[in-house]
C-alpha cells in the first residue's frame, strides 16, 4: 500500500475477506490496493471526491454489482466494492464533507480536439467530456504528465468562440487524464455554460451546479 499525504473523511470497511470488520482509514491522497500478479486498485482523493481506478489484468473491480470501466468511477457513501474474493464498503464519515464529496457536476460527452499547453509545448488531445468542474481527455502517447501538473486547456467552438481554462491534473489512468478547472475567464465560462445548457436541457440544474461551483471556489 503506497500513499502521499492529504486529509480524508473516508474509510474502507472489510465486509468479506481477511480481517473482516477492519476499517482502513483513507488518510492519504492515494491508497493503492495491490493484488499480486493481477491488478492494482487505487482510491484517490480528488477535488470531485474519491475515485476508484485500476490497472493490470485479472479480476475487474466491481462496485454495487457493476464492473468498473477503464476510466474509473467516483465513489458514493456505502458503495460496495468487490476486488476478487474481497468485499469492501466505502464510508464517508463527516456529514457536510460527505455532501461536498458527493457533489457531481454534469459531464457533457463532447467529441472534439483540444489543445493542452504547458507553457513549454502544446499537445493536441481528444476531449471525452467536459463540465463546469473540469474535463476528461484521452491520454496521448507523446504527453508525459504527472498528477498536479498544470495545463491551459483550449477548446475551439468556432472561429470566434472558444473555452480556455487553467487546469490541474487530478488523475491519470492508462488511457485517460482527469483535469479540474482552477481558473477560467468570463468569456470562456459563458461559452461553457451555453454548451452545457444546450446539451443538458435543464436550466434549473445548471443554475444549481453554478451555485455549488461558487461555494466550492
Amino acid at each position: 500500500m503506497s500513499d502521499t499525504n492529504t486529509t480524508s473523511h473516508a474509510s474502507l470497511q472489510v465486509i468479506i475477506g481477511p480481517h473482516t470488520g477492519r476499517h482502513i482509514e483513507l488518510t492519504q491522497h492515494r491508497t493503492q490496493l495491490a493484488h499480486p500478479g493481477t491488478h492494482n486498485v487505487t482510491i484517490s482523493c480528488e477535488d470531485e471526491g474519491y475515485y476508484l481506478s485500476y490497472t493490470g489484468t485479472g479480476y475487474t473491480p466491481v462496485i454495487n454489482n457493476q464492473d468498473v470501466d477503464s476510466e474509473g468511477q467516483l465513489l458514493a457513501n456505502n458503495d460496495l466494492i468487490n476486488i476478487g474474493a474481497i468485499q469492501l464498503k466505502f464510508i464517508l464519515h463527516d456529514t457536510q464533507s460527505s455532501q461536498d464529496q458527493q457533489r457531481q457536476f454534469s459531464r457533457i460527452p463532447f467529441s472534439a480536439v483540444v489543445n493542452l499547453s504547458s507553457g513549454r509545448s502544446t499537445t493536441e488531445c481528444k476531449l471525452i467530456d467536459i463540465s463546469l468542474r473540469g474535463a476528461l481527455i484521452e491520454r496521448p502517447d507523446e504527453l508525459s504528465s504527472c498528477e498536479d501538473d498544470h495545463y491551459l486547456l483550449t477548446l475551439s467552438l468556432s472561429e470566434s468562440e472558444k473555452i480556455s481554462m487553467v487546469t490541474r491534473v487530478t488523475r491519470i489512468n492508462d488511457n485517460v487524464i482527469g483535469l479540474v478547472c482552477k481558473d477560467i475567464d468570463l468569456d470562456s465560462i459563458t461559452n461553457l455554460r451555453r454548451l452545457i445548457e444546450l446539451n443538458l436541457g435543464d436550466h434549473e440544474m445548471l443554475e444549481r451546479e453554478l451555485g455549488e461551483l461558487g461555494e466550492l471556489n
